[in-house]
């Protein structure tokens, strides 16, 4: 996307969660000379967005991982929505006790896809049982842990919905190793439709996240911003239910 518009852009790596590390990269950036930069997931401090300001150099955030300053542009998926049609395929199949791994509360997106998956239980009437949600992080290691704590559980569930693609990897190790089929015991459905989703065993159903066109929005925030074209702070898109072999309905 920056390659039609010759822009020289920086691309911050997700690794930068936290604002101090990221306004140092930021700062770095601007003394190298850029059009423009991109931060996947961290939102700088307010001494290194100042800088940026100052100098006239854009900056959008893709995927904050806390709700950015009413000044700042950004880029986002409908996490909500996605949750909440994930939850919905589920309980369309017959599933009622229904459980999520999701992230840390402090992460806007974990937030949005647990909110999410309780309006979907809220709208079929199903009550939302708390041993069923586990607040934990994102990762094959979360998921391999919290599906066992699941399992343990005096009543534990039919489906699962994780809310990363890399926590659903982490389920599926689990329930394999405790005996139960996928998805003829337990159902999961993952967010984000990374490329291995479509190669695990089975082929994973999933909420995609449309990550090439957020990255190609950010790029356009940036250009609009250089070239006072418009301003659009947040920009939040679509996601859309990939379903595979991973969900199928409870057993009689």
């Amino acid at each position: 996307a920056a390659a039609p518009r010759r822009l020289r852009l920086v691309v911050g790596p997700s690794v930068q969660r936290d604002a101090d590390a990221a306004g140092a990269w930021l700062r770095h950036a601007l003394a190298r000379g850029t059009d423009g930069l991109v931060s996947v997931v961290a939102v700088p401090d307010a001494e290194a967005r100042a800088a940026l300001a100052t100098a006239g150099v854009p900056l959008v955030v893709v995927d904050p991982r806390r709700r950015p300053p009413e000044d700042v542009l950004s880029v986002g998926a409908a996490n909500f929505q996605g949750a909440l049609e994930a939850t919905a395929h589920l309980l369309a199949l017959g599933h009622r006790r229904i459980a999520t791994i999701t992230g840390v509360p402090e992460q806007d997106n974990a937030l949005a896809r647990l909110a999410g998956y309780r309006a979907a239980l809220i709208q079929a009437d199903v009550p939302v049982d708390d041993d069923l949600v586990r607040l934990s992080t994102y990762g094959v290691a979360a998921g391999y842990e919290e599906t066992q704590r699941l399992l343990a559980l005096d009543d534990p569930p039919t489906a699962i919905f994780a809310c990363s693609d890399d926590t659903a990897l982490g389920a599926l190790r689990a329930l394999r190793e405790a005996g139960r089929s996928v998805p003829d015991d337990v159902s999961i459905v993952g967010f984000d439709d990374l490329p291995v989703a479509p190669w695990t065993d089975p082929p994973l159903t999933t909420v995609r996240q449309p990550l090439v066109e957020m990255g190609a929005s950010a790029v356009a925030l940036v250009h609009r911003a250089r070239s006072a074209s418009g301003r659009t702070l947040r920009t939040e898109l679509a996601t859309s239910l990939v379903v595979r072999a991973s969900t199928a309905a409870p057993r009689a």
